[in-house]
């Protein structure tokens, strides 16, 4: 597990991140939540994924309006990002999410 904090002004958010060991390696994760400890901060979350040492831009392929596929071109693994906010396509980088913690 990973803690970040995150400390301003106007707030302190904190940042946990961990991946659940799963039994075989279909299904691994990578978790990471905001929770909100004093006040508020805006965020902006982008997830910008680079294969085979950045040389191909990802294809990003919006599922909803909350999840994502992101791979390499012309590939069949890649990665899914499902989040609890709106994301949104950014052209030919990933997606991004901006939102605000309370």
């Amino acid at each position: 597990m990973l803690l970040t904090r995150f400390l301003s002004e106007t707030g302190m958010v904190e940042l946990t991140g961990y991946m659940p060991v799963p039994a075989t390696e279909a299904g691994c994760a990578l978790v990471r939540t905001l929770r909100c400890i004093r006040g508020g901060l805006k965020f902006r979350m982008a997830c910008e994924p680079r294969f085979d040492y950045a040389r191909p831009r990802p294809v990003v392929e919006q599922e909803s309006e909350r999840e994502a596929r992101l791979c390499p071109p012309g590939e069949a693994y890649g990665l899914w990002l499902l989040a609890e906010v709106p994301i949104q396509a950014v052209d030919g980088q990933g997606v991004e999410a901006v939102l605000e913690i309370k």
